[in-house]
């Protein structure tokens, strides 16, 4: 990882605990843990396709022949293909999708925090998740 995305990736971090440390103080421990609860979900959601991407490469790195100079080259085919789709093509597509199959009361709390919102706005976005809920819809 570069020098910026390292800064890039801590300052949002640094980021995503302040905002997680000010809705613990303002929000009762029910909202607060699906609060949390939703954070989770988009961060698993977000990360889990590495961790399968990862595995996937190692397996064909381990498990593809070798023997063969075709065969090398296939295998080297293979990694090399199948990195560049999934980092050009995939996980930007799976990070887009994202930001609407999972996480809403995240998201919806992010921008609140973010624009500077009131209490009163806050709990609005806490009852329209409550309510959604009730419903049988995701967080």
């Amino acid at each position: 990882m570069g020098k910026w995305s390292s800064i890039g990736a801590l300052m949002n971090k640094i980021e995503n605990n302040q905002m997680l440390s000010e809705a613990k103080r303002l929000l009762d421990q029910d909202r607060w843990d699906r609060l949390r609860q939703s954070y989770r979900q988009l961060f698993w959601f977000q990360i889990t396709p590495v961790f399968v991407f990862v595995i996937a490469i190692i397996l064909v790195f381990f498990f593809c022949p070798t023997t063969a100079a075709d065969l090398t080259q296939i295998k080297a085919a293979i990694i090399l293909f199948g990195t560049a789709f999934f980092v050009l093509v995939f996980f930007p597509v799976w990070l887009i999708l994202s930001q609407f199959v999972v996480g809403r009361l995240w998201h919806r709390y992010a921008k609140w925090y973010r624009q500077g919102g009131s209490l009163v706005e806050l709990d609005r976005i806490m009852a329209d998740s409550e309510r959604k809920n009730k419903g049988g819809t995701s967080l």
